[in-house]
């Protein structure tokens, strides 16, 4: 019996070889699920941000019923940032007030926050709350954590934008993740991915990465750099419209034409911008 039990334990034993193949096949199913695992969990954060703004765009459709179907403007001319009303009762100060128009309809600073951004209190820009009229001291700051902005051709200009004026309302950008350093927004005037010039380039490239150089207070993508990696949602970034829905766009379809809610047509004419390659 007892040479019995020996030749039993015998087969059972492992042998270093046995140990070694199993550790290799499970780094090699580790290797393969792990990526498959972020990509799941991006995935979900992108569900989340892309619910925030269609939220955001209810906020717009209800927010343009309120205020005779013209969006909210800041008028550039007259050198000041504008008062709003905080959720805690105080005035802010500052160009950024979209975000206080629209928080009665939302009534959840949450939902300006997506959960891919790394710094929505936007550290750049040092705020310190100091408790009494703009949290952030700037004129150019957040009135709160915050990871998206606005169409500044929909708002710095003399009369406000209307809905009804806007030929393309389904394909003109209104809100979009947007790079954290710049909260006052993107616009259509730019000269390229490339250039020092492109306020659209704070949403193709609207997360930091190796390839992003920032000259001159404009991101730009640096020659032969990796766009895929400056995109906040799997190589994209999320969007509201002019006519209040939200969607995802490839930032390689995303394209600062689109945020022009005054141009005539839908297709580029001789004299108007190109689109980056």
């Amino acid at each position: 019996m007892k040479q019995s039990s020996r030749a039993w334990g015998t087969r059972n034993a492992f042998t270093l070889i046995e140990l070694l193949v199993v550790i290799a096949i499970i780094a090699i199913l580790a290797a393969i699920l792990f990526p498959v695992f972020a990509q799941a969990k991006e995935a979900a954060k992108k569900t989340t941000c892309l619910s925030n703004l269609k939220q955001l765009g209810l906020a717009t459709k209800m927010y343009l019923s309120d205020h005779e179907d013209a969006f909210p403007k800041v008028d550039w001319n007259d050198g000041k940032g504008y008062d709003a009303a905080m959720p805690d009762g105080r005035k802010f100060q500052g160009w950024v007030v979209w975000p206080l128009y629209f928080y009665p309809y939302v009534k959840s600073k949450g939902m300006y926050v997506c959960p891919t951004d790394p710094d929505p209190k936007n550290a750049s820009w040092n705020p310190q709350d100091d408790g009494k009229v703009n949290p952030y001291k700037n004129d150019w700051g957040k009135p709160f954590d915050m990871s998206y902005s606005s169409n500044h051709d929909m708002q710095w200009r003399d009369t406000p934008a209307n809905e009804s004026s806007i030929t393309y309302p389904a394909h003109t950008y209104w809100i979009a993740d947007t790079l954290s350093w710049y909260p006052v927004g993107f616009g259509s005037w730019w000269s390229g991915l490339y250039s020092d010039q492109g306020t659209f380039n704070r949403v193709l490239l609207s997360r930091g990465c190796k390839d992003m150089i920032d000259q001159n207070g404009r991101p730009r993508l640096k020659e032969g750099g990796n766009g895929d990696e400056c995109a906040r949602h799997n190589k994209g970034n999320t969007f509201v419209f002019a006519d209040g829905h939200a969607k995802w766009e490839h930032w390689r379809r995303s394209d600062g034409w689109y945020a022009n809610p005054d141009r005539a047509n839908d297709e580029r004419g001789p004299d108007d911008p190109k689109k980056p390659n």
